[in-house]
């Protein structure tokens, strides 16, 4: 079923590449392709997290990944995500990126052999990814500022509808990305669904909670009121702790250490909203103008 998902996911990739629609209600289908893209690979993460995993089955389906990812970057890439090339390449690199995020999401799952630890985890996985993105001086906030082209090369992403107005020529198959999803968030969901499927907590309803929790985070992300770029495994962590909280059976020293990396988040977190808030760009050095008039001409300097 995981791959059926994949499969259903790349052909209506295709559908909003093909499709041109009136820009009278882009807005609509803006909220329905957010819904499907981000609630989607959380469905099928969900389904995917259900099987026995084991070293070998996690690497050959991160190796699986791994090699759809690459041909599909290698096509797309050149074409722009333009064309029937480009546009193949896109869908297959968008399923690559899925299926290696399970793959290694079942890998890092094995390392998890009681299902206290998922509450620390979540924990500091939150506190951590505020860090990464809030702090000027971190790898990711300096990837997304410096070289967003890595992260795009990486990351899911959310096509954006083809729209036209009347009287205007529509123009051929294309995918333009909407907004983009890190592939660590997608990781590390493929890990908690496949320890809530091993350690029979409520997957499901982590599910059925998630996928809409984060399209509502998407569209935050991207709307005129948002930051750009926010820290997803908040809500991740945040939803999976929600709903399966009473599972946890904490005891004594268990909740100790708990409350110990609970610290440690909230202060990673601090420290990366507090440098951002304080955060000054290096003034660039201003060059002299090549068109400034001679001295001696009395012009004004334009």
């Amino acid at each position: 079923m995981f791959f059926a998902w994949v499969v259903g996911l790349a052909l209506v990739r295709l559908l909003v590449a093909v499709v041109v629609v009136p820009r009278e209600v882009a807005g609509v289908l803006t909220l329905v392709t957010s819904l499907v893209f981000v609630g989607g690979p959380i469905v099928a993460l969900y389904i995917g997290g259900g099987k026995q995993w084991s070293g070998k089955s996690a690497g050959l389906v991160f190796g699986l990944g791994a090699v759809l990812h690459v041909v599909g970057f290698a096509l797309a890439r050149p074409a722009h995500g333009e064309g029937v090339v480009g546009v193949l390449g896109a869908m297959t690199m968008q399923a690559g990126v899925l299926i290696w995020c399970l793959g290694l999401g079942g890998l890092v799952s094995l390392a998890l052999k009681e299902k206290a630890l998922l509450l620390p985890v979540a924990l500091f996985l939150a506190g951590f990814d505020v860090f990464l993105v809030a702090t000027p001086f971190a790898p990711t906030a300096r990837i997304v500022e410096n070289n967003p082209e890595i992260l795009r090369s990486m990351a899911a992403s959310v096509p954006k509808v083809n729209t036209v107005q009347q009287g205007e020529q529509p123009q051929g198959a294309r995918i333009v990305d909407l907004g983009l999803v890190g592939p660590a968030d997608l990781a590390f969901m493929g890990m908690f669904f496949a320890c809530l499927h091993k350690f029979q907590m409520q997957a499901r309803k982590t599910a059925v909670w998630l996928a809409p929790v984060m399209a509502l985070y998407f569209l935050l992300a991207i709307s005129p009121f948002g930051i750009g770029m926010l820290p997803a495994m908040v809500p991740i962590g945040a939803t999976v702790l929600a709903v399966n909280w009473r599972g946890f059976g904490l005891q004594g020293q268990e909740r100790a250490a708990t409350a110990m990396v609970a610290v440690i988040s909230v202060a990673l977190a601090a420290y990366g909203i507090y440098q951002r808030i304080n955060y000054k760009p290096k003034a660039q050095p201003v060059e002299p103008s090549q068109s400034a008039p001679a001295p001696e001409s009395g012009a004004p300097a334009g």
